[in-house]
């Protein structure tokens, strides 16, 4: 799925009151490879705007030899609708993308916390543990003892108190955890994991 096919699934979404995606959790995944090192130049603005603005776009800085990833968040998406962008090049993994947004740890960290909610709706809570702890780690925040809805709440004050451009992310993420708690059959008790 090209960016121009994720454009016209969003228009769809809009234009028909949305379409039936089988998991409304669901995250957008592409691959593209291409030829030379075209993310010397910024990613192509005229697809880009045909999806939305585009709220976040981030890479990966785990450097690969022969690809980047490129996670894009649009405004007025759900927190759900992420954008996973894997670029393959031959020699990609030393370029950078033009006019992307700085690497921040605690966005990735919100952004962890957000696939823990998408583990936790789904009834994983193997695989959300796993998540919120990488999540944790990676603002090296202190995980604490309790259940599901304290160890995310205590780890979204983190964030918002100790990154201010965070703060009104993590508020988005805050209000989509209390929906999921309320919503889903989420297990109470995470100290057994």
């Amino acid at each position: 799925m090209a960016v121009g096919e994720v454009a016209a699934l969003h228009e769809q979404h809009h234009d028909a009151g949305g379409i039936e995606l089988g998991d409304e959790l669901r995250q957008l995944g592409l691959a593209e490879k291409v030829h030379g090192h075209c993310l010397l130049r910024p990613l192509p603005d005229q697809p880009l705007q045909r999806v939305g603005n585009v709220e976040s776009l981030r890479v990966n800085p785990d450097m690969r030899s022969d690809s980047r990833l490129v996670f894009l968040r649009f405004q007025g998406w759900p927190l759900w609708w992420r954008v996973d962008l894997e670029i393959h090049s031959a020699g990609l993994g030393s370029v950078g993308v033009q006019d992307s947004d700085p690497w921040s740890p605690h966005e990735s960290a919100c952004m962890g916390v957000i696939v823990t909610l998408k583990a936790l709706a789904r009834n994983r809570p193997e695989a959300a543990e796993g998540l919120l702890v990488r999540a944790l780690e990676r603002v090296d925040a202190t995980d604490v003892a309790g259940d599901w809805q304290l160890r995310i709440s205590s780890l979204l004050d983190h964030l918002e108190t100790s990154s201010p451009p965070t703060a009104e992310l993590a508020s988005r993420t805050r209000r989509l955890s209390r929906e999921v708690f309320s919503e889903y059959d989420v297990p109470s008790d995470s100290s057994h994991w």
